[in-house]
């Protein structure tokens, strides 16, 4: 609920959640690389790191389905279910 809050009330660059999706899988993405690269990482290093990662991926996730929810309002009856389905 605090990333969609975020996503919703305070912009970056004008944008309220485009920035904040690709902000989630930037930092999933990074930390997905970090456990890659590191020689036989610990528990507690792999623990923090995949905590990180699924804290990015909820980020984007939140804000991609608060698009998403926007786009079905406005779509025809002809398509309906087309943009969900596209995202999944």
């Amino acid at each position: 609920m605090l990333y969609a809050f975020l996503g919703n009330s305070v912009p970056i660059f004008g944008q309220t959640r485009k920035p904040y999706m690709f902000i989630g899988a930037f930092i999933c993405s990074t930390s997905w690389i970090l456990l890659g690269v590191l020689h036989k990482p610990n528990k507690y290093c792999t623990t923090v790191l995949m905590f990180i990662s699924y804290f990015g991926l909820v980020m984007s996730v939140v804000n991609l389905d608060a698009i998403v929810a926007i786009k079905v309002k406005i779509e025809n009856t002809d398509e309906l279910g087309n943009t969900q389905s596209s995202t999944w």
